[in-house]
């Protein structure tokens, strides 16, 4: 078994803030299994909701969104990680439990929660990003296209208005596995 690691420093730029930069998390590359080395991690990504309970819940259920319940079956059903974009925490897996908030997505936060989001995907070991957007601002999906490319992972976007094209996502999601490799 041999193992890897690289450690990148990259600097991060985008629209009027100056150079951020960054460390990346070191990876580790496991030689072991040549599978599990070129194994494909889709994950399906959402934005937060407005409307949250009162109390810390896992977070598919801390928000009040029909949209969030639905994509959380669509992932169990497919077999692929559940993330929530939360404008307070970063990237949050649908199972974490959290505590509600007041914060809405904008340039800065995001310039604050990009390290977040590149190390969450860096240690999943992420392949590629589906991301459904319907209901979303389009603050979160332009931090979470930041983020993608930094790592240069495949982001494939879809929905729109208040949740237009979400029966789509689970197709979208078994086709992911397929073409992950040829872009």
């Amino acid at each position: 078994m041999y193992s890897r690691t690289f450690g990148l420093k990259i600097s991060v730029s985008g629209g009027r803030s100056s150079g951020v930069e960054h460390q990346l998390p070191k990876l580790g590359v496991a030689g072991s299994n040549p599978v599990a080395r070129f194994s494909v991690v889709v994950v399906l990504i959402t934005a937060c909701g407005r409307k949250k309970e009162e109390t810390p819940q896992k977070a598919w259920k801390l928000y009040r969104s029909s949209r969030i319940r639905y994509l959380k079956k669509v992932a169990d059903r497919v077999g692929v990680r559940f993330l929530i974009l939360s404008a307070e925490y970063g990237l949050v897996d649908s199972e974490e439990v959290i505590a509600p908030y007041e914060r809405v997505m904008d340039e800065k936060r995001c310039d604050a929660l990009i390290h977040q989001m590149v190390e969450k995907l860096s240690r999943l070991g992420v392949s590629k990003v589906v991301f459904y957007r319907g209901g979303a601002r389009k603050s979160y999906f332009l931090c979470l296209q930041r983020a993608c490319g930094i790592l240069n992972l495949p982001l494939v976007s879809l929905g729109y208005a208040n949740m237009g094209g979400i029966r789509e996502v689970e197709e979208v999601l078994k086709r992911a596995h397929d073409t992950v490799f040829r872009g």
